[in-house]
C-alpha cells in the first residue's frame, strides 16, 4: 500500500507542478506597467463589461431551462430517457468549435433567414454570444441540478402532499430548498464556463472588436495583432477570477457535505 501511495503522490506532484508552472510563467511576464495599461484600456474594459453582461444573461436563461429539465429527468422514467440525457450532454463532449460550427450552419441557412424576418440575428451579433454561452453551459448546470434533485428523497415530497401542498408548493418549499446548494454550485461553474467560452462564440458571433468581444476573444485578438502584453494582462485577470470561483465552489461543496 505504501508503494502505491508513493507512486500516486509522484503523479500528483508532477501534475500540480505542470499546472503551477504554467500559471507562474504567465504571471512572470506581467509587469505592473503593462498590467495597468491593460486595465485602463478602453477595449479591455468593454470586453470585461460585455463578458459580465452576456454571461449573466446566458446563466439566467440556462437556469430557466435547466431547473425544470433537471427536475423532470430526476423524477420521471421513460423509454428514451438515456437518449434524451445523451442529447443534452452533446455540448459537453463535442468540441465547442464544432458546436459553434453546427449552429453557424443552422443560423446561416433558411432558419436564420426566417428568424431575421422578426429582427432576430444570431450570427456575428451580441445575441450570438449569449446563445453560444447558453448552449455550452446548460448541460453542466442541468447535470448538477439533476444530481441535486435526485439526492432529495421522494418521501419528503410524499409528506408534503399529505399535508395538502400542491405539486408546485412541494417543489418550492421542500425540493428546491434542499437542492439549492447543488444548483448554486452548478450555476457558479456554468457562469465560469460562460466567461471563458471561446470556440462556439468565435464560430457563431465572430471576433469583432467592441461588438462581440468577450475576454477570451480579447485575448485572441490581442495575440493575433501582436499585443502580447494586453493578452497577458487579460489572462492574469482571468486566472485570478478562476481561482476565486474555485474557492467559492469548493466552499459551497464543503458546506453542503457537512450538511
Amino acid at each position: 500500500m505504501k508503494k502505491i501511495n508513493v507512486i500516486s503522490s509522484i503523479f500528483l506532484i508532477i501534475f500540480i507542478l505542470i499546472i503551477v508552472s504554467g500559471v507562474v510563467s504567465l504571471f512572470s511576464k506581467t509587469g505592473l506597467q503593462g498590467l495597468k495599461e491593460t486595465l485602463v484600456s478602453r477595449e479591455f474594459l468593454f470586453a470585461v463589461k460585455f463578458s459580465i453582461i452576456t454571461s449573466l444573461i446566458s446563466l439566467l436563461l440556462s437556469l430557466i431551462f435547466s431547473i425544470p429539465m433537471a427536475y423532470f429527468l430526476s423524477r420521471v422514467n421513460f423509454p428514451l430517457k438515456q437518449f434524451v440525457e445523451g442529447v443534452i450532454d452533446i455540448p459537453i463532449f463535442l468540441p465547442p468549435l464544432i458546436t459553434g460550427l453546427s449552429f453557424l450552419i443552422l443560423f446561416g441557412g433558411g432558419f436564420g433567414e426566417f428568424l431575421g424576418r422578426f429582427g432576430i440575428t444570431f450570427l456575428f451579433s451580441p445575441l450570438g454570444v449569449i446563445f453560444a454561452q447558453f448552449i455550452i453551459i446548460t448541460p453542466y448546470i442541468e447535470r448538477s441540478a439533476e444530481i441535486a434533485f435526485f439526492k432529495v428523497s421522494k418521501r419528503y415530497e410524499f409528506m408534503g402532499k399529505i399535508m395538502g401542498l400542491s405539486d408546485f408548493d412541494v417543489f418550492r418549499k421542500i425540493v428546491f430548498p434542499l437542492s439549492k446548494k447543488g444548483i448554486l454550485t452548478g450555476a457558479i461553474i456554468g457562469w465560469s464556463r460562460a466567461i471563458g467560452e471561446f470556440g462556439a462564440t468565435l464560430m457563431i458571433a465572430g471576433a469583432t472588436r467592441m461588438k462581440t468581444e468577450t475576454l477570451p476573444i480579447y485575448v485572441y485578438l490581442s495575440v493575433s495583432s501582436g499585443n502580447i502584453k494586453f493578452a497577458i494582462g487579460a489572462g492574469v485577470l482571468m486566472v485570478v477570477v478562476a481561482i476565486l470561483i474555485l474557492f467559492i465552489v469548493r466552499g459551497v461543496i464543503k458546506e453542503n457535505a457537512y450538511h
